[in-house]
């Protein structure tokens, strides 16, 4: 796969077609060897288009379940939320989620398995008014748009709303970058899979001008802050009570994944 459609997991850059493991965005899927265990439900972000029509999984993540049901023999049912919905339905023990990272609030209330990979957390602004960033305290007075549940860093989230201010928003992305267009917040966060700024600037460019395709032509209108408010682990997670092995299942798997070297396919 191209560099180019692993770019965003959680802010809808590049979304691509799938695999065909997930014809559906809501769906069942499992490796032969699974078949006599139940399923697994699995809440993750749910993307959409500007017209709110659901976005197939994007084919990193897709290839991840595929070979992680592989490797464990789990089935896992796709169920994909708004991602502040996800999170509460996993505090209620209503599935396996994953896309989290870890907060103090989150771990007083779920598991969490092993690290999948490592994602930037990087702030967009319009390329004519960018403003110097190297620590948090050159955020203050800004007003920043963040995705409604999402958490950017634990000092990110601590410094919100003192420091500076957050508008929060849905994770259709378009939406978003026409917001810091008409001028609502001062840049935008966003999650990561790419360190190269020009490559994500490139993308989030390509993706406005595709969703609003009236936008009179002009030089690129957003840029990427060269250094990243935070870097995060991303980790499957689960309530407590919920458990009964699941993420020692998975945690098996990641190890194995890791050491064939499977996970750096996935995530280099």
């Amino acid at each position: 796969m191209c560099r180019a459609v692993r770019l965003v997991l959680r802010s809808g850059i590049a979304v691509a077609t799938g695999i065909a493991a997930f014809s559906a965005v809501t769906g069942l899927y499992s490796a032969p060897a699974s078949a006599g265990n139940p399923p697994v439900t699995l809440l993750i972000s749910e993307e959409v288009d500007l017209q709110g029509r659901p976005l197939p999984t994007s084919p990193a993540t897709a290839q991840l379940f595929r070979r992680l049901s592989e490797t464990t023999g789990l089935q896992f049912r796709i169920q994909p939320y708004p991602w502040k919905r996800a999170l509460e339905q996993a505090y209620e023990g209503e599935g396996l989620l994953f896309g989290a990272s870890p907060t103090p609030e989150r771990e007083r209330k779920l598991l969490f398995s092993d690290p999948v990979y490592t994602e930037r957390v990087s702030i967009i602004t319009l390329c004519d008014k960018t403003f110097p960033f190297r620590q948090m305290r050159d955020l203050k007075g800004k007003t920043l748009g963040v995705v409604n549940g999402t958490s950017y860093g634990t000092e990110f989230d601590r410094l919100s709303h003192s420091l500076f201010r957050v508008e929060n928003d849905t994770s259709r992305l378009p939406g978003r970058l026409m917001k810091l267009t008409q001028g609502r917040m001062d840049g935008l966060v966003i999650y990561t899979y790419s360190q190269d700024q020009q490559t994500i600037a490139k993308q989030i460019n390509q993706q406005f001008l595709r969703a609003f395709p009236a936008e009179p032509a002009q030089p690129p209108r957003f840029c990427v802050l060269p250094n990243p408010v935070s870097s995060v682990s991303i980790h499957f997670a689960i309530r407590y009570e919920s458990d009964h092995g699941l993420i020692r299942d998975i945690n098996q798997g990641l190890k194995k994944m890791q050491q064939q070297g499977v996970l750096q396919q996935i995530y280099p």
